[in-house]
């Protein structure tokens, strides 16, 4: 049960990064957002991936926002991230874990922005992601997110070992992303 525990907060670890897609900017008052995209997706790796061994780790996110209004079509989002000190399984399933990071968003038709990112692990696979958009579109614009991951497969033997590294999760967002 503790494995399964640990295997599922760490597919949220992986869902930290996956949130820095998904973000709701805070505008200026009074103005209309840049764009509202209803959908996002993507894929989260985790290197050199979680184990019971303590190891830092750089987690890449490559993703992609859809179902966008506004002016804008899709975003194509590229996210990184850096856990500052060595991480476990164990460390993963306890929560409260946090990353900090890079975003860089290319948007159809052609615009980008680009910005910091902090998430945090909690519960259950949720994760939450703050920060601010420093260059492009939405320029001095604030977010916060919220996302869920799932793992990509089920791990064969014995979880968060050598052999068997969690590296992977897809996420969702768990609700619409207002760019402003």
């Amino acid at each position: 049960m503790y494995v399964s525990r640990a295997i599922t907060r760490l597919v949220a670890a992986g869902a930290l990064v996956a949130a820095s897609i998904g973000f709701v900017a805070a505008a200026p008052a009074g103005a209309d957002p840049v764009a509202v995209c209803n959908a996002g997706q993507g894929l989260v790796h985790a290197s050199p991936g979680v184990t019971n061994t303590p190891h830092a780790q750089t987690v890449k996110l490559a993703a992609k926002l859809t179902d966008c209004t506004g002016g804008l079509k899709s975003g194509v989002v590229n996210a990184h991230f850096d856990r500052t000190g060595p991480i476990t399984c164990a460390d993963v399933a306890a929560g409260g874990g946090t990353l900090t990071g890079t975003v860089a968003i290319k948007w159809n038709p052609k615009a980008k922005s680009a910005g910091t990112i902090t998430a945090t692990l909690g519960a259950g696979g949720a994760v939450h992601v703050t920060g601010a958009i420093t260059n492009g579109l939405g320029k001095g614009s604030t977010f916060a997110a919220d996302a869920t991951a799932t793992p990509l497969f089920k791990p064969k033997g014995t979880p968060c070992t050598a052999a068997n590294k969690a590296q992977y999760a897809e996420f969702s967002l768990t609700g619409p992303v207002t760019v402003g």
